[in-house]
């Protein structure tokens, strides 16, 4: 496995503004062929390449030495119990992989946006990948027991733009699902954390079969009976998994990902639904034969609401440059 390489691995996870928002029926789109190709990378590899990177840390088991992240955080694991898939207790050294994204464009670069599984925007104080392995390789899991009842505690920094509302703790088993809320996991803001920098969240990190988690809260434009309005956003079609359409809330810290709805000879329809009065910037992103596309469209969400964001080609750098600046 790629990840348990000493080094850090890359893996998923020019500010281009289109006009306003249109609400006529799009044209036929195409994505516009430059003369001479300015990049050659699929979109999955182009994720792969630039998002998050994956770090290992190396551990004691039951001793009380944090294990740090490159991105400010902490997990503490002093005192916790692992056990195999087969509930042997574990011994002496693990691993801690881990996967950390706390703003839009690492969102983009990682391939992880904030959608709860009802089809709701969530605000995110952090998304994590986290995976404990021991030193053979199996994987582990944290197991309290009546005389090992420790679990472990999570810190991580309170990312910029975060809304102040009380956070939740969400989980999904792979990347491409989409986040469901544990009620019975609490996070707490702490001014004064012990682990790292403050402010901060805390919360139980439950280490266990479930591989990414996500300290969120749904986007407050829900609250109280909100009325939603229909975006749709027309793209030209790509090959299988070379095209994403996403929403970004401006000021808040989330990304919605849209997704495909009809097609129509060269065009894709994506759909979503989503609360009117609310800002969002239109993000496209394309491949097509490793030619990359970039485009974006600000809008106020209405009853109906059509886009389609105006596409250029551009190189690896000038579409990260694109994405940074989210």
């Amino acid at each position: 496995m790629a990840g348990l390489l000493l080094a850090s691995c890359r893996k998923p996870d020019l500010l281009l503004c289109g006009p306003t928002q249109t609400t006529t029926a799009p044209p036929t789109t195409t994505s516009p062929t430059p003369t001479t190709p300015t990049s050659s990378i699929s979109l999955n590899a182009f994720f792969s390449k630039y998002g998050a990177a994956m770090q290992r840390r190396g551990f004691v088991i039951g001793q009380g030495q944090p294990i740090r992240t490159a991105g400010g955080a902490a997990l503490s694991v002093a005192g916790v119990n692992f056990v195999s898939s087969t509930n042997a207790v574990a011994q002496d050294s693990a691993y801690l992989y881990l996967r950390e994204v706390y703003t839009v464009p690492q969102m983009v670069l990682s391939d992880l946006p904030t959608m709860s599984q009802a089809g709701q925007l969530l605000v995110s104080g952090g998304e994590f990948y986290m995976q404990v392995r021991a030193a053979s390789g199996q994987r582990l899991r944290a197991l309290p027991t009546a005389s090992s009842p420790a679990q472990p505690v999570w810190q991580s920094p309170v990312p910029p733009e975060q809304d102040t509302t009380p956070q939740q703790y969400w989980q999904k088993p792979a990347a491409e699902a989409d986040w469901t809320l544990l009620p019975n996991v609490f996070v707490q803001t702490v001014a004064q954390p012990t682990l790292v920098a403050g402010p901060a969240y805390q919360t139980t990190m439950l280490l266990d079969t479930l591989l990414y988690r996500n300290i969120d809260q749904v986007w407050r434009f829900y609250q109280g009976s909100a009325t939603l309005g229909t975006v749709a956003v027309t793209t030209p079609t790509t090959a299988a998994n070379e095209t994403r359409v996403l929403l970004r809330p401006v000021g808040f810290n989330g990304l919605f990902r849209m997704r495909a709805n009809s097609a129509s000879g060269t065009n894709l329809l994506w759909t979503a639904a989503l609360p009117l009065g609310a800002t969002l910037k239109a993000v496209v992103l394309q491949s097509v034969n490793g030619q990359l596309y970039v485009g974006s469209q600000l809008f106020t969400m209405q009853s109906a609401v059509a886009l389609t964001p105006p596409l250029t080609a551009v190189s690896e750098a000038e579409a990260l440059a694109f994405i940074q600046a989210l």
